[in-house]
């Protein structure tokens, strides 16, 4: 999906000036939310931005892993971790201010210090990005996700979340044991700065 995206970013980037303006018209039109079909079209384009980013950025470390880290790979994992919350962070970030919501977090001092285990329950895809923000980026967590395999098709979740302790299930396999055996191996040598996201 690399290629995919990078044109697709390209063709939106290019065609904004034209998109905006046609997305605003139409909105004019519908009268209904306001200017609804213009924040999904930025929306849009500020995703493609951080993918983009995030693609490169993930290339770097990959150079800088196979070259100056080669030893160190608690390095490469750290920038990995930072790397991941720079781009949930954005991506968190440009939906707020495109769609004109705050987060307000309450008792984040109790989060800082695991080893803990997170279940997440979320409504909408702006919810998952919530424990890479609040947990990860915010309290300075490293976490672990347990994530449906589907995701791999965003280039970033692919190139960064296999590069960390992750696993990615397939819903419906039948291969619950694999699946188990996969989850528990995410427990192995879980840090006092680290938890697991399921």
């Amino acid at each position: 999906t690399l290629p995919l995206y990078i044109a697709l970013a390209a063709v939106v980037w290019l065609g904004l000036p034209v998109l905006a303006p046609l997305c605003a018209l139409l909105d004019l039109l519908r009268g209904g939310r306001p200017w609804i079909l213009l924040r999904c079209i930025l929306f849009f384009a500020w995703y493609l931005a951080c993918e983009t980013a995030g693609i490169v950025a993930s290339g770097a470390l990959w150079i800088l892993d196979a070259t100056v880290w080669r030893r160190r790979p608690e390095r490469s994992r750290a920038a990995l971790h930072r790397l991941q919350g720079l781009w949930a962070s954005a991506l968190f970030a440009g939906g707020a201010r495109v769609f004109g919501f705050r987060l307000e977090v309450e008792g984040l001092d109790e989060a800082r210090e695991g080893p803990v285990l997170v279940f997440m329950r979320h409504a909408s895809v702006a919810d998952t990005l919530l424990p890479a923000v609040v947990l990860g980026a915010r309290a300075g967590l490293r976490l672990r996700y347990v994530l449906k395999a589907e995701l791999l098709w965003d280039p970033c979740l692919d190139l960064v979340g296999n590069r960390l302790p992750n696993t990615f299930v397939r819903r419906g396999s039948g291969d619950t044991e694999r699946e188990v055996a996969l989850l528990l191996a995410l427990l192995d040598d879980i840090q006092h700065d680290e938890g697991v996201l399921m």
